[in-house]
């Protein structure tokens, strides 16, 4: 079983800020030995941005994911992951 999987939603905290920002969220485009690639959420619209970010795993604390085998799971980010990671955002920036 692969620990994350693409498509999957996730929010991922950094060690330090990256563009003033320390907790990223987006989709999991593709996942490697080095890191991990997330396309970006627009925090206004609530869409994806098309824009990829890759994170090295070195540079990262935590990452909270939504897989399928979670109750109430869709494609993509759960609504709930959404705002709790901009919670986390505000609180860090």
């Amino acid at each position: 079983m692969n620990t994350f999987k693409e498509g999957w939603g996730v929010s991922i905290v950094l060690k330090s800020p990256v563009q003033k920002l320390l907790c990223w969220v987006g989709e999991i485009q593709a996942v490697d030995e080095r890191g991990i690639r997330i396309t970006t959420i627009d925090w206004v619209t609530g869409m994806m941005t098309g824009m990829d970010w890759w994170f090295p795993w070195s540079e990262i604390a935590a990452i909270e994911v939504a897989t399928e085998s979670h109750p109430g799971w869709d494609p993509g980010l759960t609504q709930r992951q959404i705002q709790q990671s901009a919670e986390w955002e505000i609180k860090e920036s």
